[in-house]
């Protein structure tokens, strides 16, 4: 895990540094950047995520204790109000954003990847794990800065925000989902340390895998961060 977090830092510290993400991470986010950045999320999982968790073992899957985070996605799109006029002033959905060739290079990338396939994967289903874990930061972050949300000291729900005291005169708050980024924020780091000794425990049984569930996690952080780039903010 120790070798994991050196081998992607330099990617994670470009993407956290790309436009979308300041975005959302700014003193005054927005509905529509926040939905640029879900319909964004969506986009990369869709492509990503089937292809990881098919290359590895259901029962080493358990082991590490995860699950497919697109119906979190999904939800949280659904709720969140969707943005975009149309002719007659009125907001429509938009769908996610096409990530162009991405599912392609996946594919590529597990089929070059031979008898190193499941190590790859896993390179990547821990760059995946990995964002699901900051999803909390950033949940936090714009629970404190979300349009017309009340002063809180602490993370709060939808429902204790509904229930704060209203600011004088201040809109009503836009609608904040967050099941994907709280998806373990009843949990602690709890999972994210499973996940972590059950893909140590892994690699020490798979001799000579480390090279490639280090490759599979730069090449997949290399990926998230191309499609957020091309995202914009």
């Amino acid at each position: 895990m120790r070798q994991l977090r050196e081998h992607t830092a330099g990617v994670h510290a470009a993407t956290e540094a790309l436009p979308l993400m300041q975005t959302v991470l700014s003193p005054r986010p927005t509905p529509a950047g926040y939905r640029r950045y879900l319909l964004t999320l969506h986009g990369v999982y869709t492509a990503v995520e089937p292809a990881l968790y098919a290359a590895v073992p259901a029962a080493l899957v358990a082991e590490l204790g995860i699950a497919p985070k697109l119906p979190a996605l999904q939800q949280d799109l659904q709720a969140l109000p969707p943005t975009t006029p149309t002719a007659a002033g009125r907001p429509t959905a938009a769908g996610p954003p096409a990530a162009e060739g991405l599912r392609t290079r996946v594919d590529r990338l597990l089929a070059a990847a031979g008898a190193q396939r499941t190590a790859t994967a896993l390179g990547g289903l821990y760059v995946l794990e990995g964002a699901t874990l900051g999803g909390q930061v950033i949940a936090r972050r714009l629970r404190s800065n979300w349009p017309g949300a009340a002063p809180s000291s602490g993370w709060g729900t939808d429902q204790e925000l509904a229930q704060a005291e209203p600011v004088s005169q201040a809109p009503a708050p836009a609608q904040l989902p967050t099941a994907f980024l709280e998806l373990r924020s009843h949990q602690g780091t709890g999972d994210w340390r499973r996940f972590g000794v059950a893909l140590e425990a892994w690699a020490a049984q798979a001799a000579g895998s480390e090279p490639a569930v280090l490759d599979g996690a730069l090449r997949i952080f290399e990926a998230m961060h191309a499609a957020f780039a091309e995202a914009g903010g």
